[in-house]
């Protein structure tokens, strides 16, 4: 009887072997940040003072800022209106040839094409590059007096 009355009270007594139930989610979070990129050519007091009777070696001619912040890095190219050539403001026929160097670069011959002066990993940037010529003198008695003019365009190309 006494197991009887055992079995009947283990019968009546509440267990709780079950646990609650439980639910997960997730949420996913993504944002981007775009390819941000400047470029600002500051010319200097030498860019329009140019004496074309004397031979000039790496004059400085401009400061370039690079802005970039492209994870895959960026080039620099530039192009020249007249294919490194200053014209005479009246007579295309005169011309002064001359060569630039991007941040110490190589001597570059600029066409009318970009041409890539610089290339950079990725990263943030936000450095000056400078920009200098040469060019070999010519006699004043054999060329028009004038203005000779060129146009660069630099142009700045996240990657």
């Amino acid at each position: 009887m006494k197991n009887l009355i055992l079995l009947f009270s283990l019968a009546v007594l509440p267990i709780n072997f079950v646990h609650g139930a439980t639910a997960t989610g997730n949420l996913g979070l993504s944002g981007s940040i775009a390819d941000a990129v400047a470029l600002t050519v500051t010319p200097s007091a030498n860019a329009t003072a140019l004496v074309l009777t004397t031979t000039a070696v790496d004059v400085n001619v401009a400061s370039v800022n690079e802005v970039s912040n492209a994870s895959n890095g960026y080039t620099i190219s530039a192009k020249s209106a007249n294919a490194s050539k200053l014209v005479h403001s009246a007579d295309s026929a005169y011309t002064v040839g001359y060569t630039i160097k991007y941040n110490g670069g190589s001597a570059i011959t600029l066409t009318t094409s970009d041409q890539q002066v610089k290339s950079a990993v990725g990263g943030n940037y936000n450095v000056n590059s400078a920009v200098t010529i040469s060019y070999t003198g010519v006699s004043s008695a054999s060329y028009k007096s004038g203005t000779y003019t060129d146009t660069i365009t630099f142009t700045l190309q996240s990657l």
